[in-house]
C-alpha cells in the first residue's frame, strides 16, 4: 500500500505518429551488463548524448530516444510535434543528434524528440536528460532484474535467440513463470491482459511508476477495483489530473495470475487518440517488480521469472 502514496507522476509516453529511422547499435561485446540507478520506482541508465552526460529513464513506454529540452537547447528543430501521455498532451520538436552511447554501446545520427521533462525531475528531485525508448533495444535480448539493479543486453542470432546464456542465477536455473506473446505497435509493447473476465490490451511500460487502468475499461473491471483514495498526480507538461488509487484483486496473462495489483484508474483518452491500437491500461512497476523480466523484440515475446519462485 505504501507504494501508492509515493507514485508522484503519471506515465509519460511520447507518441508523435511520425516515423523515425531505427538506429543501429554498435558494440564489440556480445553481452553487455548495465548497472541501473533507482529514483523512486523509475530505473535510470547513465548515457552520453553529443558529449552531454547524465541519467536517462529506461522507458518502454517511449518509442525511441526522447531528450529533455532544458539540456539540449542548442539542437536545431526540424519538425513540430504533438505528443501524448496519460492525462494530457504536450508539444515537442523532432531533431537529430550525432551520437548516443552507454555501457559500450553507441548509436550514430539518431532521430530524437525534444520535449519538457521537468515535471519528472521535479517529482523525483534528480537531473533527467531523457528517456531511452524501445527502438534502441530492438537488436538485443533484454533482461532486467530490479532487485540487483542490473540490465543485461545480449545479441541475438539469426533465429532470434540470445547468443550467450543468462548470467542471472534465477533465469539460469529456472523456467520462466510466464512467457507471453507481445504485439509491437507504433514502437509500443502491447500484451493481452484479462481483468474480471474481460480481455484487454495493456501496454508494457517500464517508465510507469504504477499500473494504470483506463476509466473506460468497463463496468465489470471497475466494479472489482478496490478504491483506497483519490489523489492528484502530474502527467506530461506537469498538468495535474485526478485519479483513483487502489488495488485490482487479480490480473491474468495467459495462464498466470497476478494478485493484488496496485493500480490507478484515470482517463487515457489523450493517449488513445494518438495510437493506432486502443490501450486499455498500462503494466508498470507494480507488475514488473515481481520478477526478472525479459523482452525479445524479434520473437515478439515477454517472459518473467517471479522472485517468489525461489521459495518453491
Amino acid at each position: 500500500m505504501a507504494f501508492l502514496a509515493t507514485a508522484k507522476s503519471l506515465p509519460t509516453v511520447v507518441l508523435s505518429g511520425i516515423p523515425v529511422n531505427d538506429p543501429v547499435a554498435q558494440c564489440e561485446d556480445q553481452q553487455i551488463v548495465i548497472p541501473l540507478k533507482r529514483a523512486g520506482n523509475l530505473f535510470l541508465i547513465e548515457a552520453v548524448v553529443d558529449s552531454v552526460a547524465g541519467d536517462f529513464i529506461f522507458d518502454t513506454g517511449a518509442p525511441y530516444l526522447v531528450l529533455n529540452q532544458n539540456y539540449f537547447r542548442q539542437l536545431q528543430p526540424q519538425q513540430n510535434l504533438i505528443t501524448a501521455g496519460v492525462g494530457n498532451t504536450n508539444t515537442a520538436v523532432r531533431t537529430v543528434v550525432h551520437s548516443l552511447s552507454f555501457s559500450g554501446i553507441r548509436y550514430n545520427d539518431i532521430d530524437v524528440d525534444l520535449t519538457d521533462l521537468s515535471h519528472i525531475e521535479d517529482s523525483r528531485n534528480f537531473r533527467l536528460l531523457g528517456l531511452l525508448g524501445t527502438n534502441l533495444f530492438a537488436d538485443f535480448h533484454v533482461e532486467v532484474n530490479m532487485v540487483t539493479r542490473q540490465m543485461t543486453l545480449t545479441r541475438l542470432n539469426a533465429g532470434g535467440d540470445p547468443v550467450l546464456s543468462s548470467i542471472d542465477s534465477l533465469v539460469a536455473t529456472h523456467q520462466p513463470d510466464l512467457c507471453s506473446p507481445i504485439q509491437y505497435c507504433d514502437h509500443k509493447i502491447m500484451m493481452n491482459v484479462t481483468v474480471a473476465g474481460k480481455k484487454l490490451n495493456w501496454m508494457l511500460d517500464s517508465g510507469a511508476e504504477t499500473n494504470v487502468a483506463d476509466v473506460l475499461s468497463g463496468k465489470k473491471v471497475l466494479d472489482d477495483f478496490i478504491v483506497l483514495r483519490r489523489t492528484s498526480l502530474s502527467g506530461t507538461a506537469g498538468v495535474s489530473q485526478d485519479v483513483l488509487t487502489g488495488i485490482l484483486p487479480e490480473i491474468s496473462i495467459g495462464k498466470q495470475h497476478f494478485q493484488m495489483q496496485q493500480t490507478i484508474v484515470t482517463s487515457m483518452r489523450e493517449m488513445n487518440e494518438a495510437c493506432s491500437m486502443y490501450i486499455d491500461g498500462v503494466l508498470g512497476y507494480s507488475f514488473l517488480s515481481q520478477g526478472v523480466y525479459t523482452l525479445n523484440f524479434r520473437k515478439r515475446e515477454f517472459c518473467i521469472y517471479l522472485y517468489n519462485s525461489l521459495n518453491r
